[in-house]
């Protein structure tokens, strides 16, 4: 029997004060917790907005 499949959309509004360095640290700290729980997903962030996915 294979695992269940979750998927998650997740959209917010960025602190306008949120950098790009900050973002970069936020997104390779996820990376690195992400694959150690087999979790996969995108991360977009354009005109202050993120949308992320998660599966």
């Amino acid at each position: 029997m294979s695992k269940p499949y979750y998927q998650l959309l997740y959209y917010s509004t960025a602190n306008p004060e949120l950098t790009e360095d900050a973002l970069t640290e936020i997104l390779m700290e996820s990376q690195k917790r992400n694959t150690k729980r087999e979790i996969t997903g995108l991360l977009l962030h354009s005109d202050g907005n993120i949308i992320q996915i998660i599966e």
